[in-house]
């Protein structure tokens, strides 16, 4: 009896312990974004992780005092590869597993030798944890980069699992980018890959294309005009009321910038602004006239390119589409046409001046 009696105390126990870490590993907070590049990127991280027999770090549970970072690299023509830190119970390890085919991926245990405890101190010390993940709406003022790579980061400890993206950050210069990427030397060097994967020295600027609403008139390069395009939900354009002129339209406008990618430094003033870098030999400065239709409320709905550049015809037309105008009180539609003087010119990056 009283051997069965200390038996069902102790599966008490037991399960008592069982919920408590089931309640304390419910209690993490998960940071994850709630932007697309997620799911298609751990799509990618999960096969090769099951490829290497390595469970998701997400789902894992980590006991009080234990952390495990991950850094997984690639996502373009590169083949995935990624670098493993975890302490348990004090002592430290590191793996690194190469993605060597649709079916393969390679784990190499480094050497406990290494002083892996100085290693992440210095990572944390750096900011590890707070690199901000990649801004919202991405895409639509992306830099195109043949065989770019992106950098997922995973960190899990008691309280918290946290991943964000750093999405090629040598072509896309940003705070964090830099930041980030002076982390990475810190880690190939730990993991003996300084000299196959090396950290170009950073600029302190670059060359970009910037562009000025202007009212010059239309270039006499009419060839190719480009259809309207509309917003969203107004399929058909009709003839607009009224024709304004250029000058007049300059004057009414609100909100006539060029548009600047969030990341990336611009040009703050009226009536200008930045594109995204094109990687081309483009002969500038070169001139995009736009024709629009200006609605009463004064935003535009539709634009069409009546002459310019090919290459600066899409972006401008786009943007043109973010124009906003005074309103009309006569309730009628105008049309006009502006022009875009785009120019290269050399910008600086303002977190620089502050280091």
């Amino acid at each position: 009896m009283a051997a069965s009696r200390k038996l069902l105390l102790l599966l008490s126990i037991a399960l008592l312990m069982s919920v408590a870490g089931g309640i304390a590993q419910r209690a993490r907070t998960d940071v994850i974004p709630k932007d697309t590049w997620v799911d298609i990127y751990f799509d990618e991280i999960n096969r090769v992780a099951d490829q290497a027999h390595i469970k998701s770090l997400r789902s894992a549970s980590i006991e009080p005092g234990d952390v495990e970072f991950r850094l997984w690299a690639g996502f373009g023509l590169t083949r995935l590869r990624g670098y493993i830190l975890k302490r348990q119970k004090g002592v430290w390890s590191a793996r690194s597993i190469a993605n060597q085919s649709d079916r393969s991926s390679k784990v190499v245990q480094e050497p406990a030798s290494k002083d892996w405890n100085l290693i992440w101190a210095s990572l944390e010390a750096g900011g590890v944890r707070d690199i901000a993940d990649r801004p919202r709406g991405f895409p639509s003022c992306s830099v195109s980069v043949l065989d770019g790579i992106g950098y997922v980061a995973e960190i899990a400890d008691t309280e918290r699992y946290r991943t964000y993206l750093v999405d090629n950050p040598v072509a896309i210069r940003s705070s964090d980018g830099d930041r980030f990427l002076r982390l990475l030397a810190v880690l190939y060097h730990a993991f003996g890959q300084g000299t196959q994967y090396e950290i170009p020295d950073l600029a302190d600027g670059e060359t970009r294309i910037l562009g000025t609403v202007t009212d010059d008139p239309p270039s006499q390069f009419r060839a190719l005009v480009s259809s309207w395009t509309s917003t969203p939900g107004k399929a058909v354009v009709a003839p607009a009321d009224l024709q304004l002129s250029a000058a007049d339209a300059l004057a009414q406008g609100r909100g006539l910038n060029v548009e600047s990618c969030p990341y990336l430094p611009g040009v703050q003033s009226f009536a200008r602004g930045e594109l995204p870098m094109y990687t081309g030999a483009l002969d500038l400065p070169a001139d995009v006239s736009v024709e629009i239709k200006i609605e009463a409320d004064g935003h535009v709905s539709a634009a069409r390119v009546i002459a310019g550049h090919l290459t600066l015809r899409q972006d401008t037309t786009r943007q043109a589409l973010d124009w906003t105008f005074g309103p009309f009180t006569d309730g009628r539609t105008r049309s006009a046409v502006l022009t875009v003087k785009y120019r290269r010119e050399r910008v600086s990056y303002p977190w620089l001046k502050h280091q």
